[in-house]
């Protein structure tokens, strides 16, 4: 149903770009400014409901249309996302 919606990367450009971000992960330091918790399920919902309508698209190329249109499945899966980026500490390649 979304496919082709986001940006195509090569696992080349990702793997390149976690490893550049690996290589500063050690002079990290942590933002007081921001929240050690993990986003719950509802804050991701409350967030996409929260979208205005109109807007240009993201830097992703979705427009927050697509998003609520499919606001369950979407709120599921960019949760998930968020948990194991924020518990692993890196993006996915794909």
């Amino acid at each position: 149903m979304l496919e082709g919606t986001l940006p195509e990367h090569s696992t080349t450009e990702m793997s390149a770009a976690c490893a550049s971000l690996d290589d500063h992960a050690d002079s990290a330091t942590v933002d007081a400014t921001v929240s050690q918790e993990i986003s719950t399920l509802s804050e991701v919902t409350i967030a996409i409901q929260r979208l205005k309508n109109g807007r240009a698209d993201g830097a992703d190329g979705n427009a927050a249309e697509l998003l609520k249109g499919a606001e369950k499945p979407v709120s599921k899966a960019l949760c998930k996302l968020i948990i194991n980026v924020w518990s692993m500490g890196r993006f996915p390649a794909e």
